[in-house]
């Protein structure tokens, strides 16, 4: 008896739990209603116009950007993904902190995550700092470390991101009737 009372109320808590889902998507859906805000407010109006009219060039900037990350993804794997991210800094190794199951070159979504990560200024001289260490542990040379990764930090963190500033200033200050 216990075993068909317990079949039957866990079916409707699953179905209760997914309501409750749908209901608090739609709560949070609420939050749009300050769009209704753009109607009234000019200096809105111009901002939702400069972003419609940024896209098609932010799409361009985007894609440039992601074959860039596809190239050192793969790039990273060819030099780097030989040695596994638990071999590289042995275990407890207090010198090799950033090389995790999640930041490592040994496949390619994780390389890619791993560059999106470098890409935002997490820790990305300690990424460096713990593959040079796991190339110099394995016979492999630091200077091809960091003719890998100063590189990538350069055209992306300071040459690509703030081309999507770019993008969107010259948007904005571009008049209303040249578009």
């Amino acid at each position: 008896l216990g075993v068909w009372y317990k079949s039957r109320t866990a079916g409707k808590a699953a179905v209760g739990a997914s309501w409750k889902a749908v209901f608090d998507i739609l709560r949070m859906l609420r939050v749009l209603r300050v769009l209704r805000l753009v109607k009234h407010s000019p200096g809105l109006q111009r901002l939702f116009r400069t972003l419609l009219f940024s896209l098609p060039s932010l799409f361009n900037v985007g894609g440039l950007l992601a074959l860039a990350f596809f190239i050192y993804a793969v790039l990273g794997m060819n030099l780097f993904g030989g040695v596994a991210w638990q071999t590289a800094c042995g275990d407890g190794d207090a010198a090799c902190n950033f090389l995790t199951p999640y930041a490592h070159y040994g496949d390619f979504s994780t390389a890619w995550l791993t560059l999106f990560r470098m890409s935002t200024g997490e820790a990305w001289n300690a990424v460096m700092h713990d593959t040079m260490f796991s190339q110099e542990r394995f016979g492999g040379s630091p200077a091809t470390v960091i003719v890998f990764h100063l590189p990538f930090v350069l055209l992306v963190q300071f040459l690509m991101l703030n081309m999507f500033v770019a993008v969107i200033l010259e948007n904005f200050t571009t008049p209303d009737n040249e578009k």
